[in-house]
This record gives C-alpha cells, sequence and structure tokens, in this order.
C-alpha cells in the first residue's frame, strides 16, 4: 500500500505543478489541500508501522474532511474558483477568529514566556506603526476576511447570506440552498458534501471517518475491537488521495504516460478489498472493573505521548498539531475522572466510549440485521447503566436531555458546578485553563477538521503571533510539556 501511496504522491505533484502555472490562490489552495492530505497520509503509515495505532487514526481524520472539501470545490468546473476562494476565506477567517479570542485576555497566557514576549513585542510594535492594538489589528482582519466572503456569496447566490448571521466561522461555507442557486441539489451539512461527491448513497465514509474515528479525535477509551477495522482505514485513505488526484486531473491535459499511469492507480485502488468479519462484541458484554479500565486508558494516553514525541523528533509537524488537540481531551478526562467522583467517573466515561462505538457501529453496520438488532439492544442497556450512575453526580434533567450520554463530566452540585469542557479546562488547569482550552481545544480544531492550510500569516515581513503556520511548534510543546506533568503527577 505504501508503494501505490507514493504513486499517487509523484502523479499529485506532477499535476499540482500543472495547476501552479496560473500562480493564483484558487490554485495555491487546491494543490495545498492535496499536499497536505498526502503528509497526514503518509504520516498515518508510519504511525502504524512505528506501533502508534491510535495517533494513526486521530490524525487520519482530517484526510476525509479537507478531501471532501477539495472534491466539492473541484466538481463542477464552472464553481471551481468561487467555491476555492470561500474555503481560503473560511480558513483565514477561522484562524483569526481563534486568535481573537486568545488575545481577549493576553494575561492568560503569561505562564507561556515565549508566547507573551513574542506578543508583547508586536503588540507594542504595532501601537508605534500603526496606531492601534494587536487585539484591534486582528479584529479588523477578521472583518475583512468576512467582508471577502460575503462578496463571493453574494456574487454566486449559492444561499441567503443572511445563514451565515449564525454562523461567524463560516464553517458551513460549502452550504448550497436550491431555492436561491436554482436546480435540485441541496447541501447543509459535511454528510450532503460526503454523499454527493462521492455518490456515496450509504454515508458509507462519512460514518467510517465522522463516526468511528471521531472516537480516537475526541480521546475517548478505544475499545480493542476497533483493531480489526486498521485496514478498512488503509483502503478508505487510499482512496481518498485517488480521489483527490482524480479530482485535480479532470480538467487538465495530462500526457499519455501520465493518463496511463492514473488509469493504472484507478484499476489497482478498485482492486483493493477488506474482509469484512462479524463484529466481536464479548467485550461490551464484561463487567466493567475500574481498575482494569484506568490502566486500559492510562496506556492509551502514553501511546498518544508516545507519538507525539516521534512526530517531534521527525518534524512531522502538521500532524503533532492534531494530536495535541486530542491528548488534551485525554488529560481533561484523566484528571478529572481521577479527581472527583472516581467510582462513577471511570465507569461513565467507559460507558461513553461504549455508547459511541456501538452507535457508530450500528451506522456502519447493515440495515435491519440481527447485527443491528443487537447493537441496538446493547446501545440501550449501556444507556440505562449510565443514567444510574449519572444520577449521582448530576441532576435527572441533564442527563435525561443528553441522548447521547456524552456529557459524562457534568457535575452538579452544593459546591461546584461542570457543565462544559471549557470549565474542566479551568478546574484541571486553574489559572492557565482558559489559554489550554482556547489554544489546544479550539485554535487546533481548525488543523484537526482539516480547514487550515498550513501557510504562515505574515506582517512587516514576520509571522503574526501564534500563526506563523505548521513549522511553528513551540507553543505545541510548551502546552504538551504542561499536559505531560499533569499525567505524571501523584494526586490522582
Amino acid at each position: 500500500m505504501n508503494n501505490l501511496l507514493n504513486q499517487i504522491k509523484i502523479l499529485t505533484e506532477q499535476v499540482s505543478q500543472k495547476w501552479n502555472e496560473t500562480d493564483s490562490l484558487v490554485s495555491q489552495t487546491v494543490t495545498q489541500m492535496a499536499k497536505l492530505n498526502l503528509e497526514l497520509t503518509e504520516n498515518f503509515f508510519e504511525l502504524l508501522e512505528k506501533g502508534y495505532p491510535i495517533a494513526a487514526r486521530i490524525v487520519a481524520r482530517p484526510v476525509y474532511e479537507r478531501s471532501m472539501f477539495l472534491q466539492y470545490i473541484l466538481h463542477d468546473r464552472r464553481e471551481i474558483s468561487s467555491r476555492a476562494l470561500l474555503f481560503y476565506h473560511s480558513s483565514r477567517l477561522r484562524q483569526y477568529l481563534w486568535l481573537g479570542y486568545i488575545l481577549r485576555d493576553p494575561e492568560s497566557f503569561k505562564g507561556y514566556s515565549q508566547e507573551y514576549q513574542t506578543y508583547q513585542k508586536q503588540n507594542q510594535k504595532m501601537i508605534r506603526s500603526q496606531k492601534k492594538s494587536m487585539k484591534k489589528w486582528v479584529s479588523e482582519q477578521i472583518e475583512n476576511e468576512k467582508q471577502a466572503f460575503n462578496r463571493i456569496e453574494e456574487l454566486v447566490k449559492y444561499c441567503d447570506i443572511e445563514h451565515f448571521d449564525k454562523d461567524e466561522r463560516r464553517k458551513t461555507w460549502y452550504r448550497l440552498d436550491p431555492e436561491v442557486f436554482g436546480g435540485k441539489l441541496k447541501i447543509s451539512t459535511l454528510s450532503d458534501v460526503s454523499k454527493y461527491v462521492l455518490n456515496d448513497k450509504q454515508n458509507y465514509y462519512y460514518n467510517l471517518f465522522y463516526g468511528i474515528d471521531s472516537l480516537f479525535t475526541h480521546g475517548y477509551l478505544i475499545a480493542d475491537m476497533l483493531d480489526a477495522q486498521v485496514n478498512e482505514f488503509k483502503v478508505a485513505l487510499l482512496t481518498m488521495c485517488l480521489g483527490n488526484l482524480n479530482s485535480l486531473t479532470k480538467f487538465l491535459e495530462l500526457d499519455d504516460a501520465q493518463a496511463q499511469q492514473l488509469k493504472t492507480l484507478n484499476r489497482k485502488i478498485k482492486q483493493l478489498r477488506v474482509a469484512k468479519t462479524p463484529m466481536n462484541l464479548n467485550e461490551f458484554k464484561e463487567k466493567l472493573d475500574d481498575q482494569k479500565l484506568a490502566a486500559k486508558f492510562k496506556a492509551q494516553i502514553q501511546q498518544n505521548f508516545d507519538a507525539y514525541r516521534y512526530l517531534a523528533d521527525h518534524q512531522h509537524n502538521y500532524a503533532l498539531h492534531v494530536l495535541l488537540r486530542t491528548i488534551n481531551e485525554q488529560i481533561m478526562s484523566w484528571k478529572w475522572m481521577n479527581q472527583d467522583h472516581p467510582e462513577n467517573r471511570i465507569k461513565m466515561f467507559t460507558l461513553t466510549s461504549q455508547i459511541q462505538t456501538i452507535s457508530d457501529l450500528y451506522r456502519l453496520s447493515i440495515p435491519n440485521s440481527t447485527e443491528q438488532d443487537t447493537l441496538s439492544h446493547l446501545r440501550r442497556d449501556k444507556k440505562d447503566e449510565y443514567d444510574e450512575l449519572a444520577q449521582d453526580v448530576m441532576r435527572e434533567r441533564s442527563y435525561r436531555k443528553d441522548k447521547q450520554k456524552r456529557r459524562w463530566f457534568v457535575l452538579e452540585s452544593d459546591q461546584q458546578t461542570v457543565h462544559s469542557i471549557h470549565q474542566l479546562e479551568h478546574v484541571v488547569l486553574e489559572n492557565e485553563g482558559e489559554f489550554a482550552y482556547l489554544y489546544a481545544n479550539g485554535f487546533l480544531s481548525v488543523h484537526v477538521h482539516g480547514i487550515n492550510l498550513e501557510l504562515p500569516f505574515i506582517l512587516n515581513k514576520k509571522p503574526v503571533f501564534l500563526l506563523g503556520g505548521v513549522d511553528e511548534t513551540h507553543t505545541c510543546h510548551q502546552v504538551v510539556q504542561k499536559l505531560w506533568q499533569l499525567f505524571q503527577s501523584k494526586d490522582d
């Protein structure tokens, strides 16, 4: 499979050179998207080979999302330019927005001395040269990106521009409303995009990546049975990268050798088969043992820290940005389950992990099959078990309203209330909780969702604070060091 990936990579690089002959924002955007997908796919195979299967699955997720965006941009020749520019401005806007949230309170990252000094210098220089603060300048860039996005949208009229009053980040930049644009196609979500560009009526790829793979992304306890799906992900990622290459070549003239190579690659990837084996659900039927479960989760966190060090040593910088977000979520879960009501929390965390896994497996199973029926009953039993534990730590209304049982960390008592991961970061990290949340959970989410183009933002020939591109890793390393210290601390 590595050989196939290498062939796809070489041909993609050749095709990208043809695109970049025009040297436009559009060509730079689409070729950069394809390049980043290949980079992460290489990291996926490398991490598997080195013994980091959980980290491998974490870095796979952005490949799917960015592939859907890229193939959507390139799906219709008439729309390429406008869709590429909408994506470009959405990407820049989201990064400026997260920087804006961080700059609301610079004191929140005072504990990160190098970052704080860099910010102070850039801020003072901005005040001297432009008579405005860094915060004010960022807010102006946010407005500029919104206006640039809106001008394109008003010109092409894909949907009602008022929709974006409720979508400040322009997350649904791909939105298509037939009542405004004409035709029959309606696109509101990534699921719609995926079905459309892949002609995937069962939404298999969406359920595989946005379902199963999100368990890895959000740092749940990973079931052993999911190891069996690794080959499925290998084939899916190669399919994504080849799909991106097919989309890039759709409107180009290839020479005979390139055309033949592309044809051969399509045939070979089509021949890849994944043997479907019956699900072994015994793992979900075992009695929950707190000590065993805690040890298993601890080992999974340790594996991700080891994978982070490996990525850092080999300068796989984009992948380590993606992985850090998961490590942050894992550490918040780890500290919380060991700090407050451990007798409930370890089981509740395990149950929420199992409920999400069972739900995702249900969506991937054959409709109305015996397997699906078994999963349905198992999920109901798990939810009942979860609710029994939840009544000790939260109000009935809270756990009844949470149909998917994802908010396992909620605490509602006379002494303390925790309703969100944001609040949890403050409890675990105290004064540094705000920056950790905004940076690791928010700022890095743009990398995780395949939105970033990983290009530096330059001001006066220097990178903008925190926006120096994917090779700016100092802040990541500082955050991961603090999370490692928390993981090593003995107060749990």
